[in-house]
């Protein structure tokens, strides 16, 4: 079943946490959306460098060809170039702090999370930290992100990403993998997108995003 999200990435987070009350099996990218890092982490932002995919954007995303190697579409304007590569470093931030939080979601993470999202995304994911610290559930491993900008407008960036998730894992309170199968619904490699909007203050945050777990990338 596609677990198709139209609102701030977290939901999905909270969506499978508030689900995940049985011993069900959970896909660990599902209840903490993918970063580059590599458990048991220390307490900080792993830095993740964005590649673009071979495949580029699937079919129905709205974007340029790809002339070159670099992560946004050809033919942008120097401002653009600089907003573009502003989303996709906040992007890699917010999912390296993500991957960081899950493998130790005891911690207070709102400051840092405050850094990289929106108010409404801090939110639903510091509340989703707490459910994960309260279930005495964690992730562990490494997982892959490959983000390309598809757009960009006035304070507004969209951003493809193939998330691969197959080296990373969620654990119960007694340290039992609960992954989900690699399997349409749970795909451990599967696109997603995402918004980051550029907030008062001239800085960058992730807004809103969607994940395919249906689709394989």
């Amino acid at each position: 079943m596609a677990r198709r999200v139209v609102a701030a990435l977290i939901a999905v987070i909270l969506a499978t946490l508030f689900a995940g009350c049985s011993n069900d099996s959970v896909d660990p990218g599902t209840a903490f959306v993918s970063a580059s890092v590599v458990a048991p982490p220390t307490p900080s932002v792993a830095a993740v460098t964005p590649t673009p995919t071979s495949s580029g954007p699937p079919s129905g995303v709205d974007s340029s060809p790809q002339a070159t190697m670099n992560p946004w579409p050809a033919g942008l304007t120097p401002a653009q170039v600089a907003d573009a590569k502003a989303a996709l470093d906040v992007y890699g931030r917010y999912q390296a702090l993500v991957g960081v939080a899950g493998a130790n979601p005891v911690e207070d993470w709102t400051e840092e999370v405050s850094s990289v999202a929106t108010a409404l995304a801090e939110s639903q994911l510091v509340e989703a930290l707490t459910q994960t610290a309260v279930r005495g559930q964690r992730t562990t491993g490494s997982a892959q992100i490959s983000p390309i900008v598809t757009r960009t407008q006035p304070s507004l960036v969209m951003i493809q990403d193939c998330v691969d998730s197959s080296n990373s894992d969620f654990l119960d309170s007694e340290g039992k993998s609960i992954k989900a199968p690699d399997a349409s619904g749970t795909y451990y490699r599967h696109p997603a997108t995402a918004q980051v909007v550029q907030v008062q203050d001239g800085s960058w945050r992730v807004a809103i995003a969607s994940d395919d777990w249906s689709t394989r990338c």
